[in-house]
Order: C-alpha cells, then sequence, then structure tokens
C-alpha cells in the first residue's frame, strides 16, 4: 500500500506549490485485485486490503483540502455480481468509477452499465464508461466483440453517441473511457478487419549442391523425396490452403518440368522451378 500511497503523494506535492490551472486534476489507480492468485483462495480478505487501500488514498487526499484533486479507479462489469457492498464500498472513497465495459455494441455496453450508473447516481457518485481499441486478438485478451479495433473510430463513434442517448438520463454518467492512448491514436476511420494468420503448410527443402549445377529441367538428380518421373506435387489434400474442396489428387496440383526443343526454353523452364 505505501508504494500506491507515495505514488498519490507526489501528485499532491507536486500541486502545492503551483497555481490551479498548472495542477493535476486528479488520478485513477488501475488496481484490478481480481487478477491477484490469493483472489480465488481467500476472495473476502482481498477485497478488504483492496478497499483499504482506497480508503487510505481518500485519507490522504483529505490532507490536501486546498486541493481539488478528483481520485478514480477502475471496475470491471461482473462486481455486481459479487453483491452490493463492494462497489458500493468503492463508491465511498472515490470521486469517479471507469467501468470496463469492454463490447463493440451498443446494447451489451448499455446492458452492462445500467446497474453502476443507478448505483453511482444513487451515491452522488461518476461513472465513466470505459471502452477498448486493442487487438485484443493477436494480443490472446479477448474476442473481437470486446473491442472497437475492427469497427475503427468512425464506426466506435457512432456508436457511442447511441450509449450517450441513454446514458445521459443519468446525472452520474461522466462519460467515456478510451483504453488505451496509443492505441485510440493509431485506430484507423474505416473497418479495419483483422486477416487470419496463415499456416505455412507445404514446403519444399531447396539442396545444396557440391557440383556445378546443369540447368536441364531433370529433377530427378536432386533425389527430392516426393518427385516421381519428374513429377513433384502437393499429394495431401491438408496441404491445399486454398480451394480444399476442389482438390482430386495428385493430378489437381502439380509441378511438371517440360523437356523444351530449344535452350532458351528449357533455361526459362528450369529458372521458373527454381
Amino acid at each position: 500500500h505505501e508504494e500506491a500511497l507515495q505514488w498519490v503523494r507526489n501528485f499532491l506535492e507536486f500541486n502545492k506549490d503551483r497555481p490551479h490551472d498548472a495542477r493535476m486534476d486528479g488520478i485513477s489507480l488501475d488496481v484490478e485485485p481480481y487478477l491477484a492468485p490469493e483472489w480465488n483462495q481467500d476472495r473476502e480478505a482481498v477485497k478488504a486490503a483492496f478497499l483499504s487501500l482506497l480508503k487510505k488514498v481518500r485519507a490522504l487526499i483529505d490532507e490536501y483540502p486546498d486541493q481539488e484533486f478528483r481520485f478514480g479507479v477502475v471496475a470491471p462489469v461482473f462486481y455486481n455480481a459479487e453483491g452490493p457492498d463492494i462497489e458500493k464500498a468503492i463508491f465511498e472513497s472515490v470521486d469517479v468509477v471507469a467501468l470496463m465495459d469492454y463490447y463493440d455494441t451498443a446494447q451489451e455496453i448499455l446492458g452492462n452499465a445500467r446497474f453502476h450508473l443507478d448505483l453511482a447516481e444513487k451515491m452522488g457518485k461518476k461513472l465513466a464508461i470505459g471502452v477498448e481499441t486493442q487487438d485484443l486478438v493477436a494480443i490472446k485478451q479477448g474476442g473481437r466483440r470486446n473491442t472497437f479495433f475492427e469497427e475503427g473510430w468512425e464506426g466506435m463513434e457512432e456508436v457511442l453517441k447511441e450509449v450517450a442517448q441513454e446514458a445521459k438520463q443519468y446525472a452520474s454518467f461522466e462519460g467515456f473511457a478510451i483504453h488505451y492512448f496509443l492505441a485510440y491514436k493509431n485506430l484507423q476511420k474505416g473497418k479495419n478487419v483483422p486477416t487470419k494468420e496463415r499456416k505455412i503448410l507445404y514446403t519444399v527443402t531447396a539442396l545444396e549442391k557440391s557440383a556445378p549445377i546443369t540447368v536441364d529441367g531433370d529433377l530427378s538428380e536432386w533425389g527430392a523425396p516426393d518427385a516421381r518421373d519428374g513429377i513433384q506435387d502437393i499429394f495431401k489434400k491438408e496441404n491445399v490452403v486454398y480451394g480444399q474442396g476442389a482438390w482430386r489428387g495428385r493430378g489437381t496440383a502439380a509441378a511438371r518440368p517440360t523437356r523444351h526443343t530449344t535452350r532458351a526454353r528449357k533455361l526459362r523452364r528450369a529458372m521458373s522451378l527454381c
């Protein structure tokens, strides 16, 4: 706790001798106690420690009464499933909660936010609805529905307009929090549907030759394991990346070196095989 308290104290001390328009407005703690392994072993103790930290931060801020220093914290949408006590206790210590409402449709975002907006309003506090802009699939931290990465900023703003229309009915609605700055800054305007990463299913090993190469289109001297009568083919259906359903056997996808009558054609064909 002392590390976190010292971090907050640094901001308050920074503000102390500065004019109001040069001060930091406040801080937001991104503390997620449910990520600790102890959460599943002794959940109540972890909750108590977390809430104790928030009370200590609140008490520290209150030691600087001349500062309008806002205290915020992030919260997942599932805290309401833990019962009303934990989120109510959080609001007692903070000024604003940023709800990690990481979905990409107005229906889902609002469905998750209503309980928290209502509780914040009853307690006279503020709630910001947080949305995600990272490529969560690439970093293996979520699915397509949990981010606006593929919708782009224009699509995201259309959804958030719809959310704001209903959310503004709550006096507790603070606005939106976007996670996180760099991902949001790099978000493109239009849709961005990431392509699936493709695996290399079939390779041919290039063998090293100790003697000079004779360009004659004859592959048999290379001893290629899949070579048969000058034909080297993709002979397994699972090796076909596209059009697998149309594959009918060896003859469907094969490369056959052809012996041409002129040296120029022979050389051209051999080079294309290389």
